[in-house]
């Protein structure tokens, strides 16, 4: 099972950095591949249904999955129902004493389903990784952006 993840801290109380998360257009701003992400409608809650499309490797590809854990102000997990590939993902959120420790990780089911082949998934996995970091290392400076414009 393929797994990337990656860390942040984050200058700002956990409750805003769960605030910022609640937005699908912030998700989708840090995860790489990520074209658009769309909600169901209803507060982010077990049950709630995110849909959403990815490209890689030049592939498009739509999604749906659901919460299957919502812990206001400390992290989520998110599973595909509908995908080319099954996923499950988990955000966490911590207090520091240096601001809030913003977490994700994300787990397929055999690379992304054998979709680009066995080797070609090791290669799509490292490459995601490495976007991924990238991603979540600017989180800070998109909530800082996001706080800024609803001063």
């Amino acid at each position: 099972m393929p797994e990337a993840s990656a860390s942040v801290i984050i200058n700002h109380p956990a409750a805003t950095v769960w605030e910022w998360c609640q937005d699908p257009d912030n998700v989708a701003a840090y995860l790489p591949g990520t074209l658009s992400i769309s909600s169901d409608g209803k507060p982010m809650a077990v049950g709630s249904q995110w849909s959403g499309k990815t490209r890689v490797l030049g592939k498009t590809m739509d999604w749906t999955g659901e919460f299957t854990r919502v812990d206001a102000g400390k992290g989520t997990e998110f599973t595909t129902t509908r995908s080319a590939f099954a996923m499950t993902s988990w955000t966490e959120l911590e207090e520091t004493g240096e601001g809030t420790q913003f977490s994700f990780r994300m787990v397929t089911e055999a690379g992304l389903g054998g979709l680009f082949g066995r080797l070609a998934d090791a290669v799509v996995t490292r490459s995601y990784q490495h976007a991924l970091t990238g991603g979540v290392e600017a989180i800070p400076d998109l909530v800082d952006a996001w706080v800024a414009d609803r001063a």
